[in-house]
């Protein structure tokens, strides 16, 4: 079931589903608490709650510092640290069960375009001179992701 989020609402009954997928979401929420706290509700006891978000402590938001495209300061409301994020979840009385960092898989051209356009802002540069843009790479994204349970 997908919804349009609102911790007011009452459109689903408590404890009355067994997932919710929150992917790169909780840091565009005006009040991520409150929704939390109704993903909380909306779970049956053993429900997952699944979230995907950046990492502000992440080799990116060292790099590239105010130029990381999270720190936009209008989409991106909220930016949390995996410590922070987990210790706000853990108030609210969700268990952990998993967290990490989120691997992306890619081609070499994409991920150098896109490279391009944070350093240069004109990326033609990095299409046009790749000769190995189909080489498929595993990178990390400067993001993680956190598998918590209801109890």
């Amino acid at each position: 079931m997908l919804m349009e989020p609102s911790p007011e609402s009452n459109a689903v009954p408590a404890e009355s589903v067994d997932v919710i997928c929150m992917l790169d979401d909780v840091e565009h929420l005006p009040d991520p608490m409150a929704y939390l706290s109704q993903a909380f509700k909306l779970l049956r006891a053993g429900g997952l709650l699944v979230l995907t978000t950046p990492d502000d402590l992440s080799i990116l938001d060292r790099l590239l510092g105010g130029r990381w495209a999270v720190f936009d300061g209008q989409e991106h409301i909220h930016i949390f640290s995996c410590q922070g994020l987990v210790r706000l979840l853990e108030q609210i009385e969700f268990h952990v069960i998993r967290s990490g960092r989120l691997w992306k898989r890619t081609t070499l051209h994409y991920l150098l375009s896109i490279i391009g356009a944070w350093v240069s802002r004109d990326s033609s540069h990095y299409r046009s001179t790749i000769r190995l843009g189909r080489l498929s790479i595993t990178f990390y994204a400067g993001e993680w992701y956190l598998i918590l349970m209801k109890p």
